[in-house]
């Protein structure tokens, strides 16, 4: 699994397999099921497209949960992050406001949601279908 984590995931430049599968509470690497893996890989492709659009690096701070750690850790009953579909991250050099801003116009272009949480010093994006077609959404 070591030499797995650190290769980048397909159709990224900037996202590897460490960054998606650990959990920092637990100071591990999980290997999720082959579902959990496609999801993942298709978020890493929309995560790419903000990557971009950002222009500096995105430090991940929480992307593939299973359930038992996302209940330790006090996330959703129903968090995307379950799923591979969801991510969260900051970036250094831009705080989460700014973050947020410019990120709210790319949105349905890329397919994302986004928690509306100003004042958090973290993003959270995730490819859940939004509903009533919200895709900057109060958790």
């Amino acid at each position: 699994m070591r030499e797995f984590l650190s290769e980048q995931i397909a159709g990224t430049k900037n996202f590897t397999w460490a960054e998606a599968l650990y959990l920092p509470r637990w100071n591990i690497h999980v290997l999720p099921p082959e579902e959990i893996i496609k999801n993942i890989e298709n978020m890493a492709e929309k995560a790419q497209k903000v990557r971009d659009v950002l222009a500096t690096p995105m430090l991940i701070t929480s992307w593939y949960r299973p359930p038992e750690y996302n209940g330790l850790i006090g996330g959703a009953t129903k968090s995307w992050h379950m799923t591979g579909g969801g991510c969260d991250f900051r970036c250094p050099l831009m705080s989460a406001d700014e973050i947020r801003g410019k990120l709210k116009p790319y949105l349905e272009e890329f397919g994302l949601r986004m928690e509306n949480l100003p004042g958090s010093n973290w993003v959270h994006i995730d490819d859940k279908e939004p509903g009533s077609g919200n895709r900057f959404f109060r958790p």
